[in-house]
């Protein structure tokens, strides 16, 4: 199934390219699945560690002697009780009365 929509699909371009009128497709079934809208999605991590709530963060840290292009990203811990951890976490209300 999805070989023949990519077939069609590539008629479709070389016939562009030729400055001609695409042939309408033939119709056929046709399942595309977008992994990428769940990766556009909003995700929120926190971890509690030493009394404090954390959101795990990704950073971006700088290699010495690789200029502009030196970059590097890892798993890291927010500032305790950052921005995140307020808003969206909410320890205060959710977690009330609850010890350690």
């Amino acid at each position: 199934m999805y070989n023949d929509y990519l077939v069609q699909q590539v008629k479709v371009a070389e016939q562009l390219m030729k400055n001609k009128k695409p042939e309408k497709p033939k119709p056929s079934p046709c399942i595309i699945l977008l992994h990428e809208l769940f990766d556009a999605l909003p995700i929120f991590s926190f971890e509690f560690r030493e009394g404090r709530w954390h959101e795990h963060v990704v950073r971006v840290d700088k290699l010495e002697g690789q200029g502009s292009q030196g970059c590097q990203l890892r798993w890291a811990l927010s500032a305790p009780d950052s921005e995140n951890v307020r808003k969206v976490l909410q320890p205060d209300k959710i977690f009330k009365g609850v010890q350690e």
